[in-house]
């Protein structure tokens, strides 16, 4: 194998975090999901790389995608990002089902109306995300709004959930979602009841991925 193959495969099996945000949606003419996705693109977490990457607010493409992303380069966290206009804090989904049930169309104009997001799929899949340590770690000690939630609703973030944590279920690896409340930005142009600084929205998610890493050593995930 020449040492230009040897490297490209290095690069495809190299331990990574995979965060995911969405794009634009309804009449949020700003998802801070996406800024976040952005600014921590390239980071290194704890020795890992992150790699940031925007979905679509659309449920066959973000199917098609998020399945294709993850078969391919196997990162072993992914953590997917939702905005949640009425959140206080960044929520960590505890669960998320395997159906999809929309109020309104996705920007493609699908309605999903009790779909199976897997065929023959598991009703329900937690996350593997150490939501103890989240909390000992990332809420009591460094005081963070961070909290556990069941929140996860049956629209697209739920489905980007449930194919995520079924990925780590399936391949052993650390899955799992977060819905981050309006930032302070949003919630000025929104007229929202309550927001939180960037920053601080920032601090919350890199230290989810920090408690991932470590929990992700002690299992073996990656390699110490």
């Amino acid at each position: 194998m020449s040492q230009l193959a040897i490297g490209v495969c290095w690069l495809r099996l190299a331990p990574r975090i995979l965060v995911t945000g969405f794009s634009i949606f309804d009449n949020y003419l700003y998802n801070p999901t996406s800024q976040i996705v952005e600014d921590i693109n390239g980071a290194i977490v704890n020795g890992i790389v992150v790699e940031g990457m925007v979905l679509p607010v659309s449920f066959k493409r973000v199917v098609s995608i998020l399945r294709t992303v993850l078969e391919e380069r196997r990162p072993a966290i992914v953590v997917g990002l939702g905005f949640a206009p009425r959140a206080s804090k960044v929520v960590v989904e505890i669960a998320s089902t395997n159906i999809a049930y929309f109020q309104a169309p996705d920007v493609d104009g699908y309605l999903a109306e009790g779909i199976e997001i897997e065929s023959g799929g598991k009703l329900v899949v937690e996350t593997s995300i150490p939501l103890k340590d989240v909390v000992e770690y990332c809420t009591k000690t460094l005081r963070l709004p961070v909290v556990p939630g069941m929140s996860i609703g049956t629209y697209l973030c739920n489905t980007a959930a449930y194919i995520i944590m079924s990925y780590a279920e399936r391949r052993n690896a650390i899955g799992g979602f977060l819905h981050i409340p309006p930032t302070t930005d949003v919630s000025m142009r929104l007229r929202l009841p309550s927001s939180l600084p960037y920053r601080e929205v920032l601090d919350a998610v890199l230290c989810v991925l920090r408690v991932c890493v470590d929990y992700a050593r002690r299992k073996g995930v990656i390699q110490p």
